[in-house]
């Protein structure tokens, strides 16, 4: 059953995708299956929490990262 048509159904299948596919492979030098988030992935993501959860999500300065030895 398709509440908002099939063309509506189409883009949000599509748009859930970008959330979610990408970054499945062990090689992080591949552009889209590499071991990596890729840039599309990212803005999905974070277009997604914007408009749809209201979370605005603020780019941070630098990451800070302990190193355990």
């Amino acid at each position: 059953m398709f509440c908002d048509g099939y063309a509506d159904t189409l883009i949000s299948v599509y748009n859930s995708a970008l959330c979610f596919l990408g970054g499945l492979g062990t090689d992080p030098n591949e552009p889209i299956f590499g071991s990596h988030v890729p840039e599309y992935m990212e803005k999905g993501n974070v277009q997604f929490l914007s408009s749809l959860m209201g979370y605005n999500l603020t780019l941070r300065e630098e990451a800070h990262r302990d190193y355990i030895d």
